[in-house]
This record gives structure tokens, sequence and C-alpha cells, in this order.
């Protein structure tokens, strides 16, 4: 005797497949299919704000390092002019520091016959204008030397080595500029680095160096200046 079995139709079998996907699918139960805890959402909010926090503490480091070495590399720059624009109008140029406020100008002597001596701010180029001291402060410029205009003897020499370490540096129309030691600062407090630039007034010679705390004081014990 054969036992006939009935096939089920298309819509049912379909039916039955919905049914079995609801009830486990990939064979997890049907309250977990695509979703979190309170406590994994938490996890990944904490792990999301540490990430972040490693980001902006990364990205402000770079941005401290970078305004610092900006700053060096313009004020590079104005040694340069500055030494152009004295051989251009045949004026002595000065560079002047202020102690307390660790900022910088361009003055100028603009009467050499009839006030020789005698400097006031300049402001005939567009560079004298664009110093950096909104990025950078100056905390020390010692003169380390004669310039090939202004020859000096070693008893003479000796003694500009104890001079304020905020000293100007003049440039003189010959093309030749007072030899200097200079260091400045990023503005940023996160960054304890300094910038130290020496200046040959000779043949013009710029070299800059950007040293930590500890290679500035072997810096200063070999003899860069009298720190």
């Amino acid at each position: 005797m054969m036992i006939s079995r009935a096939i089920p139709t298309k819509p049912a079998r379909a039916a039955a497949r919905s049914n079995r996907s609801q009830r486990c699918p990939h064979g997890r139960p049907h309250g977990r299919d695509g979703a979190f805890t309170l406590i994994e959402i938490v996890l990944a909010i904490g792990l999301l704000l540490v990430l972040c926090g490693l980001v902006v503490l990364n990205v402000g480091g770079m941005l401290a390092g970078h305004k610092l070495q900006e700053g060096a590399g313009q004020f590079e720059t104005a040694l340069r002019l500055a030494r152009a624009e004295s051989a251009n109008t045949g004026r002595k140029i000065r560079l002047e520091f202020d102690p307390a406020g660790g900022a910088c100008k361009i003055t100028c002597e603009a009467s050499p016959l009839d006030s020789p001596g005698v400097f006031s701010d300049y402001f005939g180029a567009q560079w004298a204008r664009d110093l950096p001291n909104e990025m950078v402060t100056f905390t020390r410029c010692q003169l380390t030397g004669a310039s090939a205009f202004d020859v000096l003897p070693a008893e003479t020499l000796v003694s500009r080595l104890d001079q304020p370490v905020m000293a100007a540096i003049t440039f003189y129309p010959d093309g030749s500029s007072d030899s200097a030691v200079i260091e400045l600062r990023g503005r940023d407090a996160g960054d304890a680095r300094t910038a130290v630039i020496q200046l040959d007034g000779v043949n013009g010679l710029i070299d800059t160096q950007i040293l930590t705390d500890s290679q500035l004081q072997d810096f200063h014990q070999a003899g860069g200046t009298d720190g």
C-alpha cells in the first residue's frame, strides 16, 4: 500500500524558510540580531575618546614644532634682507630686541652725516614689517666677533663677550654685519626647544640649530654663548 505525501506549494515553502530565518539567523537568537549591549557601546565610545585625545596631542606637538621652525626660518630671511637693504640704501640697518617682550624690530641710521649713530624705526620695506614676533620670542642675542667693516683687536673682542644678552645687530653698507648668536623660542608653551642661530658677520653665513634644554646647556658650556 502506497502512502501519498503532499508536496508543499511554493508559498508554503517560502513561509517556512522565513520562519526559520527569524528564529535563528546565523545560529544566534533573534533578540541579538545586529544589536549591541550598553556595555559594548560605552567601551566603544571610551576607546574613541582615547584615540581622539592621542590625535590632538600629536597634532598639537607638530604645530608647536612647526611654529618654532617657521619663525626661525623667517628670522633667517630677515637677517639676509637686512644685509641687502643696508648695501642697497648705503645706510646702517640695525636689528634691535626688546628684553621685556622678546620681540625684535628693524631700525635705520636715517642721517649718517647729520645725525651719525642715531637710529629710528625703519618701515621702508615690507619684510621689515613681517618679523616673526607672533610665532617666537627672542631670549638672547650676543655679539661674538667683528664684522669685516669693524676690525677689532683681541682685547676688544673679548670684551664683546660681556655685552648684554640682548645686544643689537648692525648691518653695514659694505655688506658685512656684526657676528652674533641669537636664541629664540616658540611662543607655544608646549615646545620646550630653543632655536640657536649663529650669524657670521664677515661672510654672511647663517647656521641654525633646534636644541633641547640639555643640548642648549651643552652648547653654552662649549662656548657658544655666555649662558
